[in-house]
């Protein structure tokens, strides 16, 4: 089946029912979708359910322009989402040029911001950038700081400069333009598929501000849902009724008795190299095995040492997305736990930078950590081509903001410390930290003895990601690799449509409990078995 086809028989199968009458919009967000072989099939998948049982018009949001020097698909969106159905479109970018193409807004606009941030530089700067959001618009000073580092490939932000006033106009355009697009017309939805830079993030306000719930599509499989009310709704972690769900099935005290997680445990590592980092577009870089002294002596560190292994985000890659975390950015993040190592003289530090780092790092940002590390001798780097677990079997703990290189490490066996708040935080799986304090402590507490994973927290780490493997061999909504040939992503999107039926799967009898229930997921129930 090729491309047109697949299209063809996409539009019969999500077109052959009619939805019930109603006057309002879904907003489909294709601004950040512009990869038809990767997020948007999901989006257009949640927003036709949406309109299954609540009716409605779904209306897609584009851009022909990001505002800088990329290129959106837009054409290659467009199709996809006219395949489900979608036949309204609005362009963002004209809107959004209405405002900045306006000498009197834009004056009036920069003297505001620049009186806001005048005088202030690092910490007080960045502090100062967040507080530029609106009761009306929660998101917006988040939105600026998230869009600068995408856009200009710094890792933090130190001064303000007229880029980043440039960015912040350009965040501010995009909120008056929602209201002109769509003028009086009632809002019932917002599907998104990102929420943390501009366009997304002000769909999400703007939803909110009219009454409407927006739902956050994440791309993993089992595919979760985070649904946000209203406008004080700011996190992306689960609710706690999903919490309480995971509870329920992952640590159910027949799970953890039971002996085939021994089973699983022998070969979990294994597992998840097949599975998740590769979903995770992860180049597993096989490697000779190495002693651990040898390792850590080519980290440049002391082998004796005791060591923690901090995993890096990408610098560029939005940071404030869930309100708790000990430091303003991915940067600050890593430089943070640097300037704790300098007081832990006989702790090694082990840094392994992001593989998809070097893409977004253009002003150079790691070539500027390197040097800020340079005099610190326990401080060493890692090739960032090996695997998370490859790096892990010579470190004694690892440390990361959030991320599922937690979970999966501690599934591994490692034990592993997060630094800022993940939307699986308070499962008891992974060390959580609530203050630079507490992180120093617990860094000293593995600098003084052997910091091996106490049994029960191994236990419930292996059912977790028992549970969540179930997921991906259960019936869930199809989210492809982005590495996938379009030929190949289509055949695996027909199947997964074959098995689809609307009133029979259980997922979509699942996905009914989740939009009248607020049950925060879209997983079928084999993905976790009683």
């Amino acid at each position: 089946m090729d491309i047109s086809e697949f299209l063809e028989e996409n539009r019969r199968f999500w077109t052959s029912f009619t939805p019930p009458k109603s006057d309002g919009i879904l907003i489909l967000d294709l601004y950040h979708n512009d990869n038809v072989h990767s997020h948007l099939f999901a989006n257009c998948v949640v927003a036709k359910c949406i309109q299954h049982i609540w009716g409605g018009e779904i209306v897609g949001i584009f851009a022909d322009s990001f505002g800088d020097v990329r290129n959106t698909n837009v054409e290659a969106s467009q199709t996809l989402a006219r395949s489900f159905g979608v036949s309204r479109f609005y362009n963002i970018s004209e809107f959004r040029n209405r405002r900045l193409s306006d000498p009197v807004w834009s004056a009036n606009a920069e003297t505001e911001l620049r009186k806001r941030l005048h005088g202030k530089s690092g910490s007080s700067l960045r502090q100062a950038i967040r507080s530029l959001s609106e009761p009306k618009s929660p998101r917006c000073g988040p939105l600026i700081y998230n869009e600068f580092l995408r856009r200009f490939g710094f890792g933090t932000i130190d001064n303000l400069s007229d880029e980043l006033i440039a960015v912040a106009k350009l965040v501010l355009a995009d909120y008056e333009a929602l209201p002109m697009m769509f003028g009086k017309s009632p809002i019932r939805a917002s599907v998104l598929g990102h929420i943390c830079y501009s366009v997304s993030g002000q769909l999400a306000d703007f939803a909110a501000l009219h009454g409407a719930p927006t739902f956050l599509v994440e791309q993993y499989i089992p595919i979760a849902v985070t649904r946000y009310r209203d406008l004080a709704d700011l996190s992306s972690g689960l609710p706690s009724d999903c919490k309480e769900m995971l509870k329920t099935y992952a640590f159910d005290q027949a799970l953890l008795d039971d002996p085939r997680l021994d089973l699983f445990d022998g070969a979990v590592e294994g597992t998840l190299a097949r599975t998740i980092e590769p979903l995770l577009n992860r180049d597993v870089v096989d490697q000779l095995p190495a002693s651990r002294e040898a390792f850590l002596e080519s980290c440049g560190v002391d082998p004796e040492n005791p060591t923690v292994c901090v995993f890096s985000h990408v610098f560029q890659d939005a940071p404030l997305t869930r309100p708790k975390q000990l430091s303003d950015d991915y940067w600050q993040a890593v430089v943070d736990v640097v300037d704790l190592a300098r007081q832990l003289t006989h702790l090694n530090l082990i840094v392994k930078p992001h593989p998809l780092n070097d893409s977004y790092d253009w002003k150079r940002s790691w070539d500027t950590l390197r040097k800020y590390c340079a005099d610190i001798r326990n401080i060493g780097f890692a090739d960032g081509s090996l695997s998370a677990g490859e790096v892990m079997k010579h470190c004694d703990a690892g440390l990361t903001v959030r991320g599922t290189v937690l979970y999966e490490m501690a599934a591994a066996g490692h034990r592993m410390i997060a630094t800022g708040e993940d939307k699986f935080s308070g499962l008891g799986i992974v060390e959580e930290t609530s203050s630079m304090e507490t992180l120093k402590s617990i860094l000293m507490n593995v600098s003084r003895e052997a910091w091996s994973m106490p049994a029960e927290q191994r236990r419930r780490a292996l059912a977790y990601s028992y549970c969540l493997l179930q997921g991906f061999r259960s019936k869930s909504i199809l989210v492809p690799d982005k590495r996938w040939l379009p030929e190949e992503y289509f055949r695996s999107a027909t199947l997964a449509l074959s098995n689809f039926r609307l009133e029979e799967d259980p997922l979509f009898i699942n996905l009914k409990s989740f939009l009248r229930n607020d049950l925060p997921m879209l997983v079928s129930k084999e993905a976790f078995p009683r």
